[in-house]
C-alpha cells in the first residue's frame, strides 16, 4: 500500500539503492518523528562503536593464540612427565615383590608401552629439559624391557630413580612456568571478555531501539491503515445502509458510485455499465421507459438536467417500483456533485392520504343535514358555514361567510343568545355547550320564517392566536313541534286514562310505581304523588305471579312473543272494604327488548263477582236438585233397614215379655248396632249433601285437601251413577298436595264433570246394551315448571264431544243437552271456579273413545290467600 504522502509516481517507479538511500531521509521522518530520528541516530553511533569494539576483540583472540599453542606444548611435556612417573611407579611394584603376580608384569608392560608411544610423538624433534630426563629414562630402562621378564638391579632402580627424579624436577618447573602463562591468558581474556560483553550490549541496546522504532512505525502504520480500511468499511457500510439514494458524479457529470437505495430509486443504475456514464445519457436511458414518443424523451431530458445543474431545485417524483422519492443535487467544494435520492413514500402517502381525508371529511361535512360553523370570538362573525346553512337559514354558505351569525338570530332570543355564550364560554374552553334558540330563515313564508334550533358549540384558541367558537347548528323545530303535540297529546291521554273507570298503575321493573290515575288513587287513598315510587306490593300483595315476572325479566323479548297475565286480586280500599279486582298486566320494552315498564289496568269486579256467585249457587242449587232423588232414595234404604230391625227387636221383646222369659242381649244389641250404623249412613249423606249445598260466598280462599272433596262429590254422584248402571270409580294418590280456594266448589266442579259423563253414556244409543258403561276419575300430583300441581282427570267411554262443539265448549249457553235438562252454564261455571283457584280446566276426545277432562290446580303457596295469575 503506497504511503500516503506519497504520490501514484513514486509509488509505481522501480526501487534502486540510491534512490532509496535518498528518499529515506524523507520516509523517516514522517514515519519516525523528529524523536524518533534522534533515538535512531544515537543508536546508528552505538553500532559503529560496537563494530570498533568488536574488531578489537578479534585482533587479540588472534594474539591469543600463540600462548594457547605453548600452553597445548607444555600440557603435552606434563603429560610425558607423568606417564614416565606412572612407568616409575609400574616397576617400583614389579620390582618390590610383585614379580610373582600375575598383573605386575603386565601392568609394567602397559605403562613402558605408554610411556614409549608418548616419547617417540612429542620428544622426536627435541621438546627441552624434560624431554631430555625421559630419553635418560628411557635409555635405563629399555634394555631391562627388553627381556621376557625384565630383573632391575639396584643399579638399574638408582639410574631409574634418579632419571626420575630429574623428570618431575623439569615438571614443576616447566608446570610453574605454565601457570603463569595460564595467568597472563585469563587477565588478557577477562578484557577481552569486557569488551565483548560492552559491545554486544551495545549491539543488543542499538538492535533494540532500532527494533523500536521500526517496530513503531510498522505498528502506527497498520494502524492507521487498519484505521482507514474500517474507516472506508464503515463509509461504505453507511453509505449501503443509508434509507436515502446516494450518487457521486465528477466534475465531468460522469457517474462514480452509488449506493443500493439509489439503485433502487432509479432502474437505470442497474445497467452494468452505469459507472462512467454521464448524467445525461443516465436521463436519456431513463427517459426511454418513461415517456412514449422521441420529444417527450427529449424535452423529459432536459428538464432532468436543468434540475440537476441548478444544484438547487428539489423534485418529488414515484419511481418505477411505485415509490415516491425526492430528488436533489448538491456541488462539492471539488467539483463533485452529489446527487440525493430520499424515499418518501410514507411522508407522499400520508399528504395523499391527508388530501383524501380532507376531501371526505369536506364531503362529510357537506353532506351533513346540521349546519357546521365558526365564529370568530371578537366581531361575532362567521368564518366558516357549511353548504347546509343554506337549506336551514335561506342564505348560500358563500353569503353566511362574512356575517354577523345574531343577524340570523331572532330578535327576542339575541340577547338571551349573547349572554348566555358569554356566561358559559367562561367556564372552561375545552367544555362543549348546548343551547336552543329561534332563527330567521330567509326566502321563506310568514309562517314558516321562523325555525328552532339547537347550538352545540366550544371555544379554542387556533394556531394563530385568534379565539373562535366552533360547533353544529341542527334544526330542530319538528322536534319541537312535536314534543308539543306530543305533551298535548300526553295531556289528553292523562285526562282519559283519569276518567276511566279502571285502575291504571304504571311501574318500573322493580314494581314501583311511577305513574297512576285518579281512579287508582280513590282506591288506595294515596294521592298521586304520594303512590310515586312506592312499592305496588303495598296494594296488592302479589299483583303478578313470580313466575311469569321472572320470565319477563331474565331475557330480551320480542313484541309480539310477549303474552299479558290476568289475574284476579283481592285488596281493601280507603274505605275499609274488600274488593275483587280483576287485573291485567302488560310489560312495556325497551329497544333492546328487555321489560323497562309494566303497565297494570285493574277492573273492580266485586258486584260482578257477587251476581257470579249467585249465579254459581243456583247452578249449585241446580246441582241439588240433581241428586236429591238419589239422595232421598239412598236415605230410604237405611229407614227400611231401620224400620225392620226396629221391628224385629219389637218382636224380640214382645215375645219375651208373653212367655216371662229375659231378653236375650246379644241379638238385641245387634239390632240396635245395625239401626246406628244406618243412622250414620243417613248423617253422613245429609251432611254432604249440606255442605254442598250450603253458600260459599262469605269464605276466603284456604288451603284444603283435594283428597276429601273428591271423595264427597263421588259419594254424592255414585247413587245416581249406578242407578244409570255405570260404574263410578275414584282413583287418588296419597300424596296430593293441598291446594287454594274452597272445598265446596271443587266438589261442584267434580259433581257437574260426573253428571255430564253420567248424562253422556245414558244418551247414547238406547238399542246398544251396554253392560260396560264407567265413569274413572283420578289424582295425581305432577311437576310443571311453576312447581308441583294436583291433575285430577274425568274419563269416560261415552260418545265423546262433537267436533263443532268441542272449541266452544266452556262458553256460557253452550250446551249439547236438551233445554230440559242443560242451561249451557255448568262447564263455564267450571272454568270459572278454577280459574280463581289459579288452575286451568281442558276437554278432549279420548283416541280410544269418550271424552276427557282434565283439571289442572297449583300447589297452595304456604302463608298464600290468592291464586296465581294465569297468562292470556
Amino acid at each position: 500500500m503506497p504511503d500516503e504522502h506519497s504520490s501514484p509516481e513514486t509509488a509505481s517507479r522501480p526501487l534502486s539503492l540510491m534512490g532509496v538511500l535518498r528518499s529515506l531521509p524523507g520516509l523517516a521522518r514522517p514515519a519516525l518523528g523528529t524523536a524518533g530520528i534522534a533515538w535512531a541516530t544515537g543508536a546508528a553511533l552505538l553500532f559503529l562503536v560496537c563494530c570498533l569494539a568488536s574488531f578489537l576483540y578479534l585482533w587479540l583472540a588472534l594474539h591469543q593464540n600463540e600462548t594457547v599453542v605453548g600452553r597445548r606444548k607444555s600440557a603435552e611435556i606434563l603429560a610425558l612427565a607423568h606417564a614416565g612417573g606412572e612407568l616409575v611407579y609400574a616397576v617400583q611394584a614389579y620390582t618390590d615383590g610383585g614379580r610373582h603376580s600375575v598383573h605386575a608384569l603386565p601392568a609394567l608392560q602397559v605403562a613402558w608401552k605408554s610411556f614409549d608411544d608418548q616419547l617417540n610423538r612429542r620428544c622426536v624433534l627435541g621438546g627441552g629439559v624434560v624431554c631430555a630426563d625421559a630419553w635418560r629414562l628411557h635409555e635405563v630402562l629399555s634394555p631391562v624391557m627388553a627381556e621376557r621378564l625384565p630383573l632391575f638391579g639396584h643399579d638399574e632402580m638408582r639410574q631409574v630413580l634418579s632419571a626420575h627424579a630429574e623428570l618431575n624436577r623439569a615438571g614443576v618447573v616447566l608446570a610453574a612456568d605454565l601457570e603463569a602463562v595460564i595467568d597472563r591468558v585469563i587477565e588478557q581474556y577477562q578484557a577481552a571478555l569486557a569488551a565483548l560483553a560492552l559491545s554486544t550490549l551495545g549491539f543488543i541496546a542499538s538492535g533494540c531501539v532500532l527494533l523500536l522504532l521500526v517496530g513503531r512505525a510498522a505498528l502506527e502504520r497498520h494502524a492507521l491503515y487498519n484505521q482507514a480500511r474500517e474507516a472506508q468499511a464503515l463509509l461504505s457500510e453507511t453509505i449501503e445502509a443509508l434509507p436515502a439514494g446516494l450518487t457521486v458524479y465528477d466534475a465531468e457529470e460522469r457517474l462514480m458510485l452509488f449506493n443500493a437505495a439509489a439503485r433502487q430509486a432509479s432502474s437505470v443504475l442497474a445497467r452494468s455499465d452505469a459507472i462512467g456514464l454521464t448524467y445525461a445519457e443516465l436521463a436519456a436511458h431513463s427517459a426511454a421507459t418513461v415517456a412514449d414518443t422521441p420529444e417527450a424523451q427529449q424535452e423529459q431530458v432536459r428538464a432532468w438536467l436543468q434540475r440537476f445543474r441548478s444544484k438547487e431545485a428539489h423534485q418529488t417524483q414515484q419511481a418505477s417500483n411505485g415509490r415516491w422519492y425526492e430528488w436533489s443535487e448538491k456541488k462539492t467544494a471539488s467539483g463533485r456533485t452529489i446527487g440525493l435520492r430520499i424515499d418518501v413514500t410514507h411522508l407522499k402517502t400520508l399528504q395523499l392520504q391527508s388530501e383524501q381525508s380532507r376531501r371526505e371529511y369536506q364531503r362529510l361535512v357537506e353532506s351533513l343535514a346540521d349546519v357546521v360553523f365558526e365564529v370568530d370570538v371578537g366581531t361575532g362573525v362567521l368564518t366558516f358555514a357549511s353548504a347546509a346553512s343554506a337549506d336551514l337559514f335561506g342564505v348560500p354558505a358563500a353569503e353566511m361567510v362574512g356575517s354577523v351569525l345574531l343577524d340570523h338570530v331572532h330578535v327576542e332570543d339575541r340577547e338571551p343568545l349573547r349572554h348566555a355564550v358569554r356566561r358559559e364560554l367562561h367556564v372552561g374552553d375545552s367544555k362543549v355547550h348546548q343551547i336552543r334558540f329561534r332563527i330567521l330563515q330567509a326566502n321563506a313564508g310568514s309562517e314558516d320564517a321562523v325555525r328552532y334550533v339547537e347550538a352545540r358549540y366550544r371555544r379554542f384558541v387556533r394556531d394563530d392566536g385568534k379565539a373562535v367558537v366552533s360547533g353544529v347548528v341542527r334544526d330542530i323545530d319538528g322536534e319541537v313541534r312535536l314534543a308539543r303535540r306530543l305533551e298535548q297529546e300526553r295531556a289528553r291521554l292523562r285526562s282519559i286514562i283519569d276518567s276511566s273507570a279502571a285502575l291504571v298503575v304504571l311501574t318500573d321493573r322493580n314494581l314501583d310505581m311511577l305513574m297512576v290515575n285518579h281512579e287508582f288513587a280513590a282506591f288506595s287513598g294515596l294521592a298521586p304523588d304520594q303512590a310515586i315510587g312506592r312499592s305496588l306490593r303495598s296494594i296488592f300483595a302479589q299483583p303478578v305471579d313470580p313466575f311469569i315476572l321472572t320470565g319477563w325479566l331474565e331475557r330480551p323479548w320480542a313484541e309480539e312473543a310477549l303474552t299479558a297475565a290476568r289475574g284476579t286480586l283481592t285488596a281493601t280500599d280507603a274505605e275499609g272494604r274488600e274488593r275483587v279486582v280483576e287485573v291485567t298486566a302488560k310489560p312495556v320494552l325497551n329497544i333492546e327488548g328487555h321489560v323497562r315498564q309494566i303497565v297494570f289496568v285493574g277492573v273492580d269486579d266485586t258486584v260482578r263477582r257477587e251476581t257470579e256467585r249467585a249465579l254459581f249457587d243456583a247452578e249449585r242449587l241446580k246441582s241439588v236438585g240433581a241428586i236429591a232423588a238419589t239422595v232421598i232414595h239412598e236415605v230410604n234404604q237405611p229407614l227400611q233397614v231401620i224400620t225392620l230391625a226396629a221391628e224385629s227387636a219389637l218382636e224380640d221383646l214382645e215375645m219375651a215379655t208373653l212367655a216371662r222369659l229375659l231378653v236375650e242381649p246379644a241379638p238385641l244389641a245387634a239390632k240396635f248396632e245395625r239401626v246406628l250404623k244406618q243412622v250414620d249412613r243417613m248423617a253422613r249423606i245429609t251432611g254432604e249433601l249440606r255442605a254442598f249445598s250450603r253458600s260459599t260466598a262469605a269464605e276466603k280462599p284456604a288451603p284444603f285437601d283435594a283428597r276429601a272433596a273428591l271423595a264427597s262429590a263421588v259419594d254424592l254422584t255414585v247413587a245416581a251413577a249406578r242407578n244409570a248402571r255405570i260404574v263410578l270409580t275414584l282413583d287418588q294418590a296419597t300424596d296430593l298436595p293441598p291446594v287454594l280456594g274452597h272445598a265446596g266448589r271443587l266438589e261442584q266442579v267434580m259433581i257437574n264433570l260426573i253428571n255430564n259423563a253420567r248424562d253422556a253414556l245414558s244418551d247414547s244409543d238406547p238399542e246398544e246394551l251396554r253392560t260396560d258403561m264407567a265413569i274413572v276419575v283420578s289424582a295425581h300430583a305432577v311437576s310443571t315448571p311453576r312447581g308441583r300441581a294436583v291433575r285430577i282427570i274425568v274419563d269416560d267411554n261415552g260418545p265423546g264431544i262433537a267436533a263443532h262443539i268441542l272449541s266452544r265448549l266452556f262458553e256460557m249457553f253452550v250446551t249439547t243437552k236438551s233445554r230440559a235438562k242443560g242451561t249451557g252454564l255448568g262447564l263455564a261455571v267450571c272454568q270459572r271456579i278454577v280459574e280463581e283457584m289459579g288452575g286451568s280446566i281442558t276437554a278432549a276426545n279420548k283416541p280410544e273413545g269418550g271424552a276427557r277432562f282434565t283439571v289442572m290446580l297449583p300447589e297452595a303457596v304456604l302463608g298464600s290467600t290468592e291464586p296465581f295469575t294465569r297468562v292470556i
